[in-house]
């Protein structure tokens, strides 16, 4: 797939999120939120995307206090994807045997396939952008993982496509 104008690809990633929406390598509920931006994702700019979404998760905690000690990583968006797809296919021939077994596993045949299907149109829709890479936020007070995807246009533009949730990974 040639790469999408901004006009296109933000459009194409919410139609492919809205069907089944949780990134799988979260504990919880992960909805992505894809929106555009300009300019450069540097350390600061992931801050300040963790920061409501850290909120967020927190919105019932009055006490809550914001983290000070957030580091801020990047992860390769081919090794991430690569894995969770094969995670992913893996689980579906897993699902496909119980379904086999016992058909009233369906439910989870068709979450495994909607995980599937939720990686590789993502991954489809960004894999030809300039710069793409995994953006993690974290904090060893607490168990919430910012996970930024994003990539460019092209070079010469830094108007930024991004997907964006807070992951559950311990508890």
């Amino acid at each position: 797939m040639p790469v999408m104008s901004p006009f296109k690809l933000l459009p194409y990633l919410r139609r492919t999120i809205k069907d089944y929406n949780f990134w799988p390598a979260s504990e919880s509920d992960s909805p992505l939120k894809v929106i555009a931006r300009d300019g450069v994702i540097a350390n600061e700019v992931a801050l300040k995307l963790d920061a409501p979404l850290r909120r967020k998760a927190h919105e019932d905690d009055t006490a809550y206090q914001f983290p000070l000690d957030r580091t801020v990583t990047t992860v390769s968006f081919e090794n991430t994807f690569q894995t969770q797809i094969s995670t992913a296919v893996a689980n579906v021939q897993t699902a496909k045997t119980d379904y086999d077994t016992d058909p009233t596993t369906f439910p989870g045949l068709e979450a495994t396939v909607e995980t599937v299907e939720l990686l590789v149109q993502s991954y489809a829709a960004m894999k030809d952008l300039a710069n793409t890479r995994i953006i993690e936020v974290s904090t060893p007070s607490e168990p919430l993982v910012t996970l930024i995807i994003c990539g460019e246009w092209s070079y010469n533009d830094e108007t930024i496509t991004v997907a964006l949730t807070t992951l559950v990974t311990r508890t």
